[in-house]
C-alpha cells in the first residue's frame, strides 16, 4: 500500500471527527490570533485556505471513501459546533475590519474571513438544512440569515433539489453563462421563488419563514451599524455577500451545463447522478464535508455528509470545489477546460440513453 493510500485509509476513520474539526478550526484560530494579537497571523490564515488545501489535494487527488454511519446524527454535532463558532467569527470579523486601516494586509485578512465565513460556513449550514432534526434546521438558517443568505434555506430545498438541471432551477446555468452573470440572477430568482414557494405553502398566510429571514438580517444589520458605524456595516454587507457567493459559486460548478432530458408527457426525466459534477480532493473533502459528492447528496439528500459516496455515473471535474471556482473566474479558461469534458459526457450519456 502506498503512502498515498495509507493516508486515505487513515482519513477515512476520522472524516467527520477530530480531523475535520481541526482542518476548519485550524485557521478560525489563525483569524483570531491575527485579530486580537498580530495581524501577521492573518497571512497563515489565509494561505491555508488557498494553498495548503490544494496543495493536500493534489497529494491525495481521490477522496477517502466514507466509513461512518448513515444515521440522522452522523457528524451532527461537529457541524452544529463549527456554525456556533463562526457566529462570533462574523462578529470579531466585523470588529477588526472596520478599525483597521486599509491596505494589503486588510485585503489578506478580508479574504481570510471571508474564505472560513464561505467555505466552512455555507457548507455546515447547508449540511444543517439537511438533517431531521428541527433545532439543526433552525441552526442553518440562522447561519445563512446571519450572512443575509436566509431564504437559500428554503429556495435550496423547495427549489434546488425540486427542479435541479431544468430551467425551473435559478442555481442549475445553463453552458455558455458565466459566473458573474450567474451569481446575482441566482440569488434574486431563488428570492423570488422561495419566497412564492414558501407562501403558497402557507396557503399565502403570514409569517412565513421569511419574516426571519429579512427580519434577521435587518436585525443583524443594525446591530452592526449600532456598534461599529457605517464602518462595520459596509464591512458586514461585504462579508455577507462574499460568503453567499461562493454558495452559489459552488451551484454554478456542480450543476453548469447539466440538464435532464424533457419526455413526451411534458415533465422531465427523474434526477439521477448524471445531473451533477463531482470534484476529488480528499483534503478538501474534508474541510468542505465532502461537497464534491454532489451526485450523491442530490440522490440522497438526507444522506448526512460523512456517509456521502462517489458515484461513478457522475460528470467529475478535474480539480476541487473551491480550485473549480477560482478557474470558473476566468471564463476563457473555464470554457476551454469544462466544455471539452460536458461535451464528451453529453454524448456519452445520449448514447447510453
Amino acid at each position: 500500500m502506498s503512502i498515498a493510500q495509507e493516508i486515505k485509509r487513515d482519513m477515512a476513520h476520522i472524516v467527520g471527527g477530530p480531523l475535520t474539526a481541526f482542518v476548519c478550526l485550524a485557521p478560525v484560530a489563525l483569524l483570531s490570533l491575527g485579530a486580537l494579537v498580530d495581524p501577521i497571523w492573518f497571512w497563515p490564515a489565509l494561505l491555508w485556505m488557498i494553498l495548503l488545501a490544494p496543495a493536500m489535494d493534489r497529494l491525495i487527488p481521490e477522496a477517502p471513501e466514507p466509513v461512518t454511519g448513515e444515521g440522522p446524527d452522523s457528524g451532527l454535532t461537529l457541524t452544529a459546533v463549527l456554525a456556533v463558532v463562526l457566529f462570533p467569527l462574523m462578529a470579531l470579523a466585523v470588529w477588526t475590519l472596520a478599525g483597521m486601516e486599509f491596505g494589503l494586509t486588510w485585503v489578506v485578512a478580508f479574504f481570510g474571513f471571508g474564505l472560513i465565513l464561505g467555505q466552512v460556513g455555507m457548507v455546515a449550514a447547508h449540511d444543517l438544512i439537511h438533517r431531521r432534526h428541527r433545532w439543526a434546521v433552525w441552526l442553518g438558517q440562522a447561519y445563512f440569515t446571519l450572512c443575509a443568505f436566509g431564504h437559500h434555506a428554503s429556495a435550496h430545498k423547495l427549489i434546488h433539489h425540486v427542479h435541479v438541471a431544468t430551467p425551473r432551477d435559478p442555481n442549475t446555468p445553463r453552458k455558455g453563462r458565466t459566473i458573474y452573470g450567474f451569481i446575482p440572477e441566482a440569488w434574486w430568482r431563488s428570492f423570488t421563488r422561495a419566497w412564492y414557494a414558501e407562501s403558497r405553502r402557507r396557503n399565502f398566510d403570514f409569517p412565513t419563514p421569511f419574516a426571519f429571514y429579512i427580519g434577521g438580517a435587518l436585525a443583524v444589520a443594525l446591530a452592526m451599524f449600532l456598534w461599529q458605524g457605517l464602518a462595520g456595516l459596509l464591512v458586514w454587507m461585504v462579508l455577507a455577500f462574499y460568503a453567499a457567493s461562493q454558495m452559489l459559486a459552488a451551484d454554478y460548478v456542480q450543476h453548469y451545463g447539466l440538464w435532464r432530458k424533457r419526455r413526451a408527457d411534458g415533465k422531465f426525466e427523474p434526477v439521477t447522478p448524471r445531473h451533477s459534477w463531482d470534484t476529488p480532493g480528499a483534503f478538501t473533502a474534508v474541510m468542505m464535508f465532502h461537497a464534491g459528492r454532489h451526485a450523491d447528496h442530490h440522490a440522497y439528500p438526507y444522506r448526512p455528509y460523512p456517509a456521502l459516496r462517489d458515484q461513478p455515473k457522475a460528470p467529475v471535474h478535474p480539480f476541487s470545489v473551491a480550485t473549480m471556482v477560482v478557474i470558473a473566474l476566468i471564463p476563457p479558461l473555464w470554457r476551454r477546460l469544462v466544455h471539452p469534458r460536458l461535451d464528451a459526457f453529453m454524448a456519452q450519456a445520449a448514447v447510453q440513453g
